[in-house]
């Protein structure tokens, strides 16, 4: 079973363009919603079961990004894999206080043998179902807690290849912030704050985006292929092409007509666009400072600016519609 992941909170778009236009294109698979939403009646393989229980359950859009969802469409694994094992960090929107400790099963630093193989069993159970569901196509897997352990997922899953998808390091920052309280909102069973939610939103950029700027040398040629975000949005189908070419994958030629058509669909969304205000500029150069460098970023001074917007993608290919009323100013 070869799959290829693809990671970090920038990635909805680009795995957009792969997976969901999957939905009518033959050559990948992927976990589908109803899978990770109906995991009983999945693990008994009763999918038209777990067809009938989603559909219809689950909200037309995702609450902090407004992307849609389908109950036979693509979803995040991770999802199915928490509701197996406690071993996921996912499980920081129930527990938010407990953030550093769930950090350990994205890097796998310091966590124990039996721990790792109950996490390997989950994860092997969750594509494999989803490879029998997909009729053993080459799953497409959307995971940012994958950023961290790469080297794990080659020892399990031989074969398999990355898509890094990257951004701004303000951008992803605000970003996950809006998710990350929007989630925990929704979902937590302690008390919290807006700046505990902060506090863990810095921390988990600077643990997992620091874990893979560490393994990103040691990875074997033609496993890795790195989208910077702001030229994607621009240029969607040749950084496709460009992602195609280096991990050498076949059939970009059958498949360019289906990511033109999914193009044509998304022309009226709009991604959010936030501030950036000084506090957020003064912890992010804090905390993820060294992410700047290695992705090619300008890193802003706090004294300089009263606040910068996000910069909007009015320009790109995938949002052709003014943002200026859409600005969030929270």
């Amino acid at each position: 079973m070869r799959s290829i992941f693809s990671r970090a909170p920038a990635v909805e778009y680009l795995y957009s363009f792969l997976a969901r236009s999957a939905l009518c294109n033959p050559q990948f698979g992927f976990v589908p919603s109803y899978q990770v939403f109906a995991t009983k009646f999945s693990d008994l393989c009763e999918f038209e079961v777990a067809k009938k229980i989603i559909n219809g359950l689950i909200p037309v859009n995702r609450d902090f990004d407004k992307v849609e969802l389908k109950f036979e469409g693509p979803q995040e694994e991770e999802l199915a894999i928490a509701d197996r094992v406690p071993y996921s960090v996912f499980h920081c929107y129930c527990f938010p206080k407990n953030l550093k400790d769930l950090l350990r099963y994205v890097t796998l630093e310091g966590v124990p043998q039996h721990e790792i193989d109950r996490l390997r069993i989950a994860y092997s159970t969750v594509l494999r179902k989803a490879h029998l569901v997909m009729n053993g196509k080459q799953l497409l897997i959307k995971n940012p807690a994958n950023t961290g352990r790469m080297h794990e997922l080659m020892s399990w899953f031989p074969g398999c290849k990355f898509i890094h998808i990257y951004r701004n390091p303000y951008a992803t920052a605000r970003s996950y912030l809006h998710m990350n309280q929007t989630m925990c909102r929704a979902c937590s069973l302690q008390d919290f704050d807006d700046n505990l939610v902060w506090r863990n939103t810095l921390e988990s950029i600077a643990t997992v985006e620091g874990k893979y700027l560490k393994d990103r040398p040691t990875m074997p040629p033609g496993t890795l292929a790195e989208v910077k975000y702001e030229e994607f949005m621009q240029n969607p189908v040749q950084e496709l092409a460009r992602v195609y070419k280096e991990l050498n994958i076949q059939g970009f030629e059958a498949a360019a007509p289906k990511f033109q058509q999914f193009l044509k669909t998304q022309a009226e969304f709009q991604p959010n666009v936030f501030k950036w205000k000084r506090e957020l500029v003064a912890d992010v150069n804090d905390s993820c400072g060294f992410l700047f460098e290695p992705y090619g970023y300008q890193k802003l001074s706090p004294a300089d600016m009263d606040s910068v917007v996000d910069p909007k993608t009015s320009n790109s290919k995938l949002s052709q519609k003014d943002t200026t009323a859409e600005k969030k100013t929270e």
